[in-house]
């Protein structure tokens, strides 16, 4: 793979107090191959063989993240009773992502084997995609949330057999549901499916088999046990007590919020086009959601970015808005931008190679209109994606 210089524009490397300047990307080999003040610079650097790409009026910054994404699910509003294993539709629906500037998926809930298939033909270069990490199915109790797409355990024993077992199937992370949730119609949202101490043995298997662990908890209490028990990431935080926001705060967890989940009009509390148990419990997600998550902002808990795409209302490739919606509880722009980059991929256990710019790190970046750095809504206007060096898509 030969040399891309993208020039005339910003550059944005989203690396710890860095700003948003003047210069040249050159990436080479699938990776960064520097940040240099002019073109000749960088053509100097690759000895006059870089393919010239003018970014005049853009920025390029790292490729973004969503860490919360269900690919089997549509993001209709009858998407939580119309479900599909559909290969194709999947694919679809992960190359929207790719549109929207997302190189990097984390699907938190999908049908096994295919969400692996998914995950390993875009790998392998069969089809064109973001990169892909896969929990398969969620870990949930009897009827608890998640159940369809669920590895039902009943006990603590069951717990640990169950990582094991999905372990041996090929994820690359866990996710257990410590709450109930708003799209499962026989789950209590303020339900707790798990102790502490079941939860924490579970957390420890996963982690003695390198696999990290993603919590659904929307209610105070799950949240609590949840970062008390060391998960990596609580799922949602859609509902806060002193108790679950202290947990967070002096804890390791990183929230991912999907505020998009709930960034809802009025008029969608009373559509009768969707479930009215989603519609119910919504009542209470909805305006709650952004009061708890302002005040994990304000309290310096450490945010990651994940929209819930793919349930119900919650189209793909939604990542730029998920941005904006933590802009508008507090983060800056620039601590937006980490939160669905290098946060992201720290999160995911990718920080060594993917999030910046820095040089050495593996080219996937995007190109949007103007200076997001200063404007969060620009990430929506993705002109150029790349993934691994290469062009994936031009707009």
């Amino acid at each position: 793979m030969g040399y891309l210089a993208l020039t005339n524009g910003l550059v944005y490397p989203a690396t710890d107090g860095a700003v948003a300047a003047p210069g040249t990307l050159l990436v080479g080999d699938g990776r960064v191959a520097g940040i240099h003040d002019t073109l000749a610079d960088a053509q100097r650097a690759a000895d006059g063989t870089a393919e010239v790409i003018d970014i005049s009026g853009r920025t390029v910054l790292p490729g973004l993240f969503d860490c919360h994404v269900h690919l089997f699910l549509s993001g209709g509003l009858d998407a939580m009773v119309n479900r599909d294993a559909d290969l194709a539709g999947a694919a679809e629906r992960a190359t929207a992502h790719l549109r929207a500037g997302v190189t990097t998926v984390r699907d938190l809930g999908g049908p096994t084997p295919q969400i692996f298939r998914l995950r390993d033909e875009i790998a392998a270069g069969e089809r064109t995609g973001p990169r892909v990490v896969a929990a398969g199915p969620i870990v949930t109790v009897p009827d608890g949330h998640g159940w369809f797409l669920g590895e039902i355990v009943r006990d603590e024993r069951e717990l640990g057999q169950a990582i094991r077992r999905l372990a041996g199937l090929g994820v690359d992370c866990v996710k257990i549901a410590v709450s109930g949730g708003v799209s499962t119609p026989t789950s209590d949202l303020f339900a707790v499916q798990f102790t502490e101490s079941r939860l924490r043995a579970g957390v420890a298997v996963a982690h003695e088999l390198g696999l990290r662990v993603a919590a659904h908890a929307s209610n105070p209490e799950a949240i609590r046990i949840a970062a008390t028990a060391g998960v990596d990431s609580v799922e949602h935080a859609v509902i806060l007590d002193d108790a679950a926001l202290d947990a967070l705060a002096h804890g390791t967890t990183v929230v991912v919020p999907t505020l998009t989940a709930t960034n809802k009009p009025p008029e969608f509390l009373d559509d009768e086009r969707i479930p009215a148990f989603i519609r119910e419990k919504a009542r209470i997600t909805v305006p709650a959601h952004r009061v708890s998550i302002r005040e994990a902002v304000a309290a310096g808990v450490p945010m990651a970015g994940g929209t819930d795409a793919g349930t119900t209302d919650v189209p793909h490739g939604q990542a730029a808005t998920e941005a904006a919606q933590l802009v508008a509880c507090g983060l800056s722009t620039t601590d937006a931008i980490a939160a669905v980059t290098r946060n992201s991929a720290a999160l995911l256990g990718l920080g060594d190679r993917l999030g910046t710019l820095a040089p050495g790190m593996i080219a996937d970046a995007v190109v949007v209109d103007g200076d997001p750095t200063t404007d969060i809504d620009r990430l929506r206007d993705v002109r150029l994606v790349l993934r691994g060096g290469a062009v994936v898509h031009r707009a």
